[in-house]
């Protein structure tokens, strides 16, 4: 962040070193950020060419920023996912787009229109370039911005560039939206986790004492039968991603009773068991045991675009208050302005009272004074709500230290045209816009069901093998029968098979036409997405150019009013002797003042409307936040930053 310094925050404004740029011009704000790319671009962007599409990266990236002359990482800001293996859907929208006209601006003929009002060696202008050329469209409150006009005793100076850094860096709200990603990729352990094997140990002693039913159950004629057992068990169960299910078990443990049939008694037992269930249908393979893990990760893939789309709409926010500060400092000036203009007029008919003014004129004059100077309140008011707000979306705890200081903007408004370009604006939409990719990757999880709801509809016919060896030795030795069903005997095995058939499946059937239905509704969803893409981008760059152009009209119409109020104030000013058009003749300075400020007030929200178009048509293209490669040196993502800056003297590249 810039800080006051003595020659004005010049040094501040040094580009710090480390910083990659691209072949164009020498940046006057660099900074190592992806998401003010298109930021700066409110700040006189000199870029009016294509630009390239962007690689995106597969995993989250590191963003190093500078910060006060510091290097700061800012971690796990998501980067652009690919569409994935459903990505075929975009082809015939591709190819729509590449047929798509390279509009130029619109072209209007201000070389007539300024040629009728004003003199005639502008009159043969007829594009907006040559206009340019001739007509200038700074303001006379551009220098004065980054001044203090006397709110506070400091200032501190902001731009668009650092306070976006300063968002990245300090806002609960970014750093919510950074969780998110976090969150939802636990889902995808959790969901392959299924698959982890499970130990299991488990064990149980049981001291009966039980009256006698049958002779059969001791056979000495006892009328209580006392048994004392231990049980115990010790194995593994896993299941596999074909669906196969597997228990690997070692039991163990000894019994002794009174009965005259056990034998011997007392006696250690053992037990060690392999069983093995596979589903040959239903749930067989490993699509569908690994559904829920590739739901999880579709999940967590459109997290992490949903993730860059709320920041791209939180830098969006701040970029606006940021042009709210500077609009209501701006209005702060023309109210100073109007309230001079009307103090002078004013103060000279009071000063001839007692020559030629009139007691209504003074009435009249003064009652001006005092409704322009009761609006200032309100700008005032207007310029410390921007700064408070500015101060929330950002969180941060230096611009809460300074926070009754008087902010002053340094970047401007952009005062020259910007070529906007459909075609390429729709390809970089295409390829880069969250809501596309999500609606891609949404029709990938649908088509996931629908392949887990076939499945769903076979028959469930399962194979089940088992196998085991068991021991038995005398004296509660569990040990010597653990050694004895190794040494004794030969295993045993079991194999069958299980099928089942729920009557009429309408549960599976009925979930299977659900997931088909979900996929209509998918492919729609993605239907209707790509065609507001293309409605989006051509509204954004038309009024991209529509409001260039009513800027230059509300520039032209400012200069008329200008000389209305010169014609009436010199008029007024030389009138010879004081009479009754004279009163009429001040009322009409007056409102042509009020006019004026008008066409001042509306400059400056064109202005402001302008750069912030600017910017929705960055946010709409997809690309206002973009990392475009990886540093070989470092391995973390580089951020690529174009020159979109003003100069300090005027705007022009």
């Amino acid at each position: 962040m810039r800080r006051n310094t003595p020659d004005g925050g010049a040094a501040s404004r040094q580009p710090r070193n480390g910083i990659r740029q691209n072949s164009l011009p020498k940046l006057s704000w660099p900074f190592a950020l992806a998401l003010t790319l298109f930021l700066n671009a409110t700040a006189c962007p000199h870029v009016t060419g294509q630009y390239s599409l962007p690689q995106p990266l597969a995993e989250p990236s590191d963003l190093m920023v500078q910060h006060h002359g510091t290097s700061t990482m800012l971690p796990n800001v998501p980067v652009p996912i690919p569409h994935g293996p459903y990505d075929g859907y975009l082809d015939s929208y591709r190819s729509r787009a590449f047929e798509l006209p390279n509009d130029a601006p619109n072209q209007i003929d201000w070389g007539q229109i300024i040629g009728s009002q004003q003199s005639d060696d502008v009159s043969g202008l007829s594009t907006i370039d040559a206009v340019i050329e001739s007509l200038p469209l700074q303001m006379w409150w551009d220098e004065r911005m980054q001044n203090q006009i006397g709110l506070s005793d400091q200032t501190y100076p902001v731009d668009v560039g650092t306070l976006a850094q300063i968002a990245l860096l300090s806002s609960p709200r970014v750093q919510s939206l950074l969780a998110t990603p976090h969150i939802r990729q636990s889902d995808v352990v959790v969901a392959d986790a299924e698959f982890d094997p499970t130990l299991f140990l488990e064990g149980k002693y049981s001291d009966a004492n039980d009256p006698v039913g049958s002779t059969l159950t001791t056979g000495d004629g006892s009328t209580r039968f006392r048994d004392e057992t231990l049980t115990s068990a010790l194995g593994v169960r896993s299941k596999n991603r074909a669906g196969g299910e597997l228990d690997l078990s070692q039991r163990g443990g000894f019994q002794e009773n009174n009965s005259l049939f056990l034998t011997p008694n007392p006696q250690g037992t053992t037990r060690l068991e392999l069983n093995y269930t596979h589903p040959l249908m239903r749930d067989g393979g490993q699509a569908v045991n690994r559904t829920r893990i590739v739901l999880a990760q579709l999940d967590w893939k459109v997290s992490r675009t949903e993730t860059r789309q709320e920041l791209e709409n939180h830098l969006l926010a701040v970029t606006e208050a940021y042009w709210n500060l500077y609009e209501a400092r701006v209005h702060w000036l023309q109210q100073q302005k109007l309230i001079a203009s009307a103090s002078r007029l004013y103060e000279i008919l009071w000063a001839r009272r007692d020559v030629d003014s009139h007691q209504r004129q003074i009435l009249r004059a003064q009652s001006a004074l005092t409704s322009r100077k009761s609006e200032l309140a309100r700008a005032a008011t207007r310029i410390k709500n921007a700064q408070a707000q500015i101060r929330m979306l950002t969180g941060s705890a230096e611009l809460l230290n300074v926070s009754s200081w008087e902010w002053t903007p340094i970047d401007r408004p952009l005062a020259i045209p910007v070529a906007a370009n459909v075609r390429q604006s729709v390809i970089e939409a295409l390829e880069n816009r969250a809501d596309v990719t999500q609606a891609i990757r949404k029709i990938q999880a649908v088509s996931t069901k629908v392949g887990a709801a076939k499945n769903q509809v076979l028959p469930r016919l399962d194979l089940i093998l088992g196998a085991y060896v068991a021991g038995l030795d005398s004296d509660r030795n569990t040990f010597g029968a653990f050694g004895n069903q190794f040494s004794e005997g030969r295993p045993g095995y079991s194999m069958g098979m299980l099928y089942e058939l729920p009557a009429g499946r309408r549960a599976s059937l009925a979930r299977l036409n659900r997931t088909r239905w979900e996929m209509t509704q998918a492919i729609a969803d993605f239907q209707q997405t790509t065609e507001t893409v293309f409605t989006e981008v051509e509204i954004a760059v038309r009024e991209t150019e529509t409001l260039y152009n009513e800027m230059v009209a509300k520039k032209l119409a400012i200069d008329a009013a200008e000389s209305e109020v010169s014609f009436l104030t010199q008029r007024w000013e030389q009138l010879p002797n004081p009479n009754e058009s004279a009163i009429v003749l001040i009322e009409s300075l007056l409102t042509a003042q009020e006019r004026l400020a008008d066409e001042e007030s509306a400059m400056i929200e064109a202005q402001i409307d302008y750069a912030m178009a600017w910017v929705r048509l960055r946010k709409v293209s997809g690309i206002l936040l973009r990392v475009d490669t990886m540093m070989p040196e470092t391995g973390q993502a580089e951020i690529v930053a174009q020159d979109t800056s003003c100069s300090e003297t005027g705007g022009q590249p």
